[in-house]
């Protein structure tokens, strides 16, 4: 099974809620409180952040008490918004042309706080590919952690080959983290919407990743959810949540989980067509290889109209840039369809 990353911890807490209240039913203590309300779940990663809603649920949650959003941008874009903003004009402030081995002067930058995918795969790859990117790259992660960790330290210095580098803990809010919590504001303000439900409705806050450990984010976090209390979760919590997702499989999207568009995708090549073939035609045969059609029709064809599968043709997606960029391969490879319509 497949499950989003914003979802899993809110299975996670649907199974543990679902067998507090079996256990207080069995005791004689009725219905357990802990049902009440509505849960926020918030997971800054790596790679992305998402925001999860769980609402008051029964003893059989529904696909409608569970809402989530989720966008590309986590713990390395931050990383990269500490370098290109405080870290790297100041390297380039310290040191001689001479010394200065990391020059992004010729790159697109992505603002602070955007996803920018495309911008920050190319940023990434200069980066790692200089010492002095590295770390660049490796102080910021420094910088971030001992001021997360300690709230009253509001001065922070390094060096980087040899030369110093100073940061305040007023810049590193202003520059990177009210940038990040105005992202997260717009999308948690979507996601209220979209529930039809009010930030003061919040009665309890689940935290899972670093990020939210920041004292302005803590802050930011209380004054726009002044009712609610706020617990962190492990990191485990993700894969808790993806160990009891067979045991909610109402929760989940059962059609994508029988056929995922790479295995619709297999299905048609296992066809090996040498001819021209009406779409209706090519539904049947995949009916014979025991496919339920109408559980997977639409998608069929948007396949057959040449929208592939994420991730396929790497040369499409966002960072495809790194891929088209490479000289070893030949321009054609990025050209042609897998299936052609005929008029």
């Amino acid at each position: 099974m497949v499950v989003e990353q914003s979802i899993a911890p809110l299975l996670r807490q649907v199974q543990v809620q679902v067998k507090g209240q079996v256990k207080g039913q069995i005791q004689g203590q009725g219905q357990s409180n802990s049902l009440e309300g509505i849960s926020l779940f918030l997971d800054a990663g790596a790679t992305g952040t998402s925001v999860g809603l769980l609402k008051g649920i029964p003893l059989a949650p529904t696909k409608h008490d569970l809402c989530h959003r989720h966008w590309d941008y986590g713990g390395n874009s931050l990383d990269q918004d500490i370098v290109l903003q405080l870290l790297y004009p100041h390297w380039r402030m310290v040191s001689n042309p001479e010394r200065d081995q990391c020059d992004l002067s010729d790159l697109n930058l992505p603002a602070a706080g955007s996803i920018a995918i495309s911008e920050r795969a190319i940023l990434g790859q200069r980066l790692r590919n200089s010492a002095v990117g590295l770390e660049l790259l490796a102080q910021a992660k420094h910088l971030k952690e001992s001021l997360t960790n300690d709230p009253d330290q509001e001065r922070w210095q390094a060096e980087i080959h040899g030369l110093p580098l100073v940061v305040l803990r007023r810049e590193l809010e202003s520059l990177v983290f009210q940038p990040y919590i105005q992202q997260i504001n717009r999308e948690l303000n979507t996601l209220l919407s979209l529930s039809g439900i009010f930030g003061a409705d919040i009665t309890k806050v689940y935290l899972i990743g670093g990020a939210w450990q920041f004292p302005l984010v803590l802050r930011w976090l209380q004054q726009k959810l002044p009712n609610a209390q706020v617990e962190n979760l492990a990191p485990t919590a993700i894969a808790e949540g993806l160990a009891v997702a067979p045991l909610h499989p109402h929760l989940l999207n059962l059609a994508r989980q029988q056929y995922s568009d790479y295995f619709l995708l297999r299905e048609i090549c296992h066809l090996q067509l040498s001819d021209a073939v009406n779409p209706n035609s090519l539904l049947h045969q995949l009916q014979l290889q025991g496919i339920n059609i109408k559980a997977c029709r639409d998608r069929i064809l948007t396949i057959l109209q040449g929208d592939f599968p994420r991730g396929l043709f790497p040369w499409q997606e966002p960072e495809g840039c790194l891929v088209q960029n490479d000289p070893s391969l030949q321009s054609e490879l990025f050209s042609g369809n897998l299936f052609s319509p005929i008029s």
